[in-house]
């Protein structure tokens, strides 16, 4: 029975289904191996660390993402996270940082919270993604009465290039210029959940404890946890979103000033490049030297927050152009770093997460289908240190959806802050344990052939 509903299910897709699954091998294997599993079930399979470790590795992360959420946030954020990484040694590495609400990301960590409700959901989410990029990190995501959905901007289309990382956060008139959009769209929606909208922006946005933030990025943090605190309340665990590359960043520095490590020999000695760009290249996310997609290494941002992809002359990195070049030596690089002035790529992102220090990175379909293979490229790398490699699987988490409003849109987080009383835990708890994960990856593939 169940084949034959997998068959009419797929054949219903048409060309939509077998175009996404071509070009997504690991959600094709995710539809394989769980088709007809409820998200509840797997979920509570497959969400929580399960592998072996490198304990001093770990504790050296703790102690690094410890010290870096210190100075950039406050008490019981750097506390929640710690504690869940201790019991949870997990995060989710493919959100892009921005205010909750894409599809893509929001739903997938209720999911999480739902199956594992004593500790709190941490995501080191993408900053160096554009402000315009499709996920819409540079403002708020709202369905309303007649539109897909309204979007609410704290910055101005002219700077949607810039990205994330190192963004100045925004200002009372940023605010004032977001609340002006909904204010001229307020027919669109029922005059009770336009002024909540309104209501929650005015007391959170322009609250003192946004505004005297340095980046955007330490806004969105903070923001993020009050809006999920806001719809499900402070008495269940929080939402941690944090910057992933600002984290990474600190953990490379720190391994910069060591006399030898694996991330520094990858960084800095000229004798391993040659081996990265045959090992790396082509590998989504990390570069690729044909084509000059992606970046090598580093993504260099300057002072009006504009990003350039840099590429490797024997012992420097070069923009395109040659007006920029970083010298591949700890020293340049650790100053770089630390003035914000350089983005770790993909690349140093997952060999510094996921290979180096062990974490179970969740993910899409994208990360799922690129991870192995960096991981693959990782462990030649360590052979040549002798080092032993333990790498965790990459687990499939994004993408999961259990929420649709009544004209099947999938709900955002704004939206659930609007209708929390509809969507309370036992509503929640029933779709995640009647919808199937084939089901849910249904409702996504609009989503997701968008993206491919």
């Amino acid at each position: 029975m169940i084949m034959e509903y997998k068959c009419y299910f797929m054949t219903a897709k048409g060309e939509i289904w077998d175009y996404v699954m071509s070009r997504a091998p690991a959600l094709q294997k995710l539809v394989n191996d769980f088709w007809d599993m409820t998200l509840w079930d797997y979920a509570n399979l497959r969400y929580s660390f399960s592998g072996s470790l490198n304990e001093m590795r770990r504790v050296e992360f703790l102690k690094y993402t410890w010290d870096y959420i210190e100075k950039k946030h406050w008490k019981t954020i750097r506390e929640n996270a710690i504690q869940s990484l201790m019991s949870n040694y997990c995060v989710s590495t493919a959100d892009h940082h921005g205010p909750i609400g894409h599809p893509f990301f929001f739903q997938s960590a209720v999911l999480r919270w739902l199956t594992r409700p004593w500790e709190a959901i941490v995501n080191l989410c993408t900053s160096h993604v554009s402000l315009g990029n499709s996920s819409y990190p540079r403002g708020f995501v709202v369905h309303n009465k007649r539109e897909p959905y309204l979007w609410l901007p704290f910055f101005s289309a002219k700077e949607r290039m810039s990205p994330v990382f190192g963004h100045a956060g925004f200002k009372k008139k940023d605010v004032e210029k977001c609340l002006s959009v909904l204010s001229k769209h307020q027919s669109l929606f029922e005059n009770s959940d336009y002024h909540s909208i309104k209501s929650w922006l005015q007391k959170n946005a322009l609250s003192e404890l946004i505004l005297w933030k340095e980046t955007y990025s330490e806004q969105i943090t903070t923001l993020n946890e009050l809006l999920w605190n806001d719809i499900f309340g402070a008495n269940l665990p929080p939402l941690i979103t944090l910057d992933g590359e600002k984290i990474v960043s600190e953990l490379l520095c720190q391994h910069l000033k060591k006399e030898t490590s694996l991330l520094k020999n990858i960084m800095t000695e000229l004798s391993w490049q040659e081996e990265i760009e045959n090992y790396f290249d082509g590998v989504s996310c990390c570069f690729e030297k044909k084509n000059r997609n992606w970046t090598y290494l580093f993504w260099h941002i300057n002072a009006d927050g504009e990003r350039r992809a840099l590429w490797r002359n024997n012992n420097t990195l070069n923009s395109e152009d040659a007006t920029i070049s970083v010298s591949l030596n700890a020293e340049a690089l650790h100053k770089a770093l630390k003035n914000g002035e350089l983005i770790p790529s993909g690349l140093l992102m997952y060999t510094t997460l996921a290979c180096y220090y062990g974490l179970t990175c969740f993910g899409g379909f994208a990360q799922g289908t690129y991870l192995p293979r960096i991981f693959a490229a990782y462990e030649k790398l360590a052979h040549k240190m002798w080092e032993s490699v333990q790498i965790q699987t990459s687990i499939l988490c994004e993408d999961m959806v259990l929420m649709r409003n009544e004209k099947g849109g999938i709900i955002t987080a704004l939206d659930m802050l609007l209708a929390k009383e509809e969507c309370g835990i036992e509503k929640l708890l029933r779709n995640a344990k009647s919808t199937t994960l084939s089901d849910s990856i249904y409702m996504m593939l609009p989503e997701i052939a968008r993206c491919l």
